[in-house]
């Protein structure tokens, strides 16, 4: 008897079997026990032999491809094709045209070596041949004495066509400058003012004692205009001269427009009859209530007028309605805006700006003169001195037109019952007056339509009624007949632009309508029988249809 099996392990899994009767061969020992714990898969049965290879233990076999490619082989590394291949199924594959066909079959010769130098996947790059460059002479370092941007932005600026002339010799500008010579434009003043040196850049300028020959432009530009006495005065004074005949010009120009437009509307006297009518009209509506009796309106009622609406008429405003009272009152007054040719240009812009420009150029005017009084080089004082002192007068002149348009103005303002003391009350009264002269205007010019919309439908009515009075019947929407009625109708027979209808009426296409009377509807068969008499028959009809035959 066999003895009593082991006890069971530890773990809890089932000892293994017995070993077979009869001999043979011992089977495999368990596998190594599962990551985690756990059983381990129980042995093959007796007689199955061992466990299944795995995959890939001994190799897999591979498919056998539908078709084999036998041409040549590349010897290197080929740029691949990235195609779409046809499934290596042959139910697909034969019903395509490769099988049907026979396209698979056989051999194409392939330049291999050809193919190899084409498409290499890293083909080889040819060496550049390196040139050797001749050697170059060392230039001469450049010694810049101010900051690079800088020294780059002036060159830029000395490279103008105003300026180029004197880059060859900037002593002769300098010379131009010490003497303020006429011949220097405001352009060349203007490059001058705005590449002045600042006090650091002359201080290092000055200091320089090596080769002006290694300098850029710019470094030799300022050190020839730094020896000019008190060369940035003397700039800032040249272009004061030079830009204060523009200042003065546009200055006067805006004081002339507002001088312009006080008087137009102080001496208008047709705006004034506009004026009372809108005061009549408005005492009218309010009479009754808290706003009758007005002794008079502000400006902010102006824009009013359009807003007010005929609860009978809605297209009709009260501005409209006051336009046609003027025009039937006083029609010489209805165009008054085409007298105010100056108030829009007041309009858009300010009288403290001109103000303010006369300030800035009292203020140029003091600080260059005292310049002026500093310079000790007499050439530079005798040939600004004359200019000086017409500036002077003129900008006195300029202050007093200044301050008489300023003072009218705010007469003008307070004399329409408006507030005075407010700094933009002059700017506000000139837009409201421009504002209001528009909508005057438009609705005039739609006063004059509907004036020609009535003459031409009176005049249609005038043909109308004479076209009556001869008896002529005119159709509703077709315009009346004109006095030449039968050579017109004449030629539209001709050009075959007409049609006759029943009723006795012949109407054109033309749009000519004839009526006929009853003295013309009678003689018009006793016409044709005449008619029919008179022209004999013509044989050419005969004749044509016995040849058909």
């Amino acid at each position: 008897m066999m003895g009593a099996p082991p006890p069971p392990m530890g773990d809890g899994c089932p000892p293994p079997p017995p070993p077979m009767m009869g001999g043979g061969c011992p089977p495999p020992p368990p596998p190594p026990p599962m990551m985690g714990g756990g059983c381990p898969p129980p042995p093959p049965p007796p007689g199955m032999g061992g466990p299944p290879l795995p995959m890939g233990g001994m190799g897999m076999f591979k498919k056998k491809a539908l078709v084999e490619y036998k041409g040549p082989v590349p010897t290197i590394k080929m740029r691949q094709l990235f195609w779409v291949k046809l499934p290596d199924i042959a139910d697909t594959v034969n019903k395509t045209i490769w099988v049907q066909k026979k396209l698979t079959e056989g051999t194409v010769p392939i330049p291999a070596d050809e193919l190899e130098a084409l498409f290499p996947q890293n083909p080889k790059r040819p060496e550049k041949e390196v040139k050797k460059s001749a050697p170059q002479e060392e230039k001469p370092k450049v010694v810049y004495l101010l900051e690079t941007k800088r020294s780059n932005n002036m060159c830029i600026a000395l490279s103008h066509s105003a300026i180029k002339p004197y880059a060859s010799n900037w002593s002769e500008l300098a010379d131009l400058v010490r003497a303020a010579s006429e011949k220097l434009d405001l352009d060349t003043i203007q490059i001058l003012q705005k590449n002045v040196p600042e006090d650091a850049e002359i201080t290092t300028l000055k200091s320089y004692s090596g080769d002006r020959a290694l300098l850029p432009k710019a470094e030799t530009f300022l050190l020839a205009m730094l020896e000019v006495d008190m060369f940035n005065e003397k700039v800032a004074m040249l272009a004061f001269r030079g830009q204060f005949d523009a200042a003065v010009t546009d200055v006067i120009s805006h004081v002339s427009v507002f001088e312009n437009a006080v008087q137009e509307i102080d001496t208008n006297n047709h705006l004034e009859v506009a004026f009372k009518t809108i005061l009549a009209v408005g005492n009218f509506l309010n009479c009754g209530t808290s706003q009758g009796n007005a002794p008079g309106f502000k400006m902010a009622t102006l824009k009013k007028l359009a807003d007010l609406r005929s609860p009978v008429q809605g297209r009709l405003s009260l501005l409209q309605y006051v336009v046609n009272l003027v025009d039937k009152n006083s029609p010489e007054s209805l165009n008054f805006p085409d007298e105010m040719t100056n108030l829009s240009t007041a309009a858009n812009q300010s009288l403290q700006d001109v103000v303010a420009d006369i300030v800035k150029l009292k203020e140029q005017y003091k600080a260059n003169s005292n310049a002026l009084k500093k310079q000790k080089d007499t050439t530079f004082v005798d040939a600004l001195a004359p200019f000086f002192r017409r500036a002077e007068i003129e900008i006195a002149d300029l202050q007093k037109r200044s301050d008489n348009v300023n003072e009218s103005a705010l007469k003008l303002v307070a004399l329409y019952g408006e507030e005075s003391g407010v700094a933009t009350c002059v700017s506000d009264f000139f837009k409201a007056f421009k504002d209001f002269c528009c909508c005057w205007g438009s609705c005039v010019k739609q006063l004059n339509n509907e004036k020609e919309q009535l003459k031409k439908k009176q005049a249609r009515e005038a043909k109308q009624a004479a076209a009556a009075a001869k008896g002529i019947t005119v159709k509703k929407g077709v315009p009346p007949p004109e006095e030449n009625t039968v050579d017109n109708l004449m030629n539209a027979i001709k050009g075959g632009n007409f049609k006759l209808r029943r009723g006795g009426t012949t109407v054109a296409k033309s749009g000519i309508a004839v009526g006929r009377t009853a003295d013309q509807k009678q003689a018009e068969p006793e016409a044709g029988a005449a008619s029919a008499q008179a022209t004999p028959a013509s044989p050419e009809p005969a004749k044509l249809q016995a040849e058909q035959n």
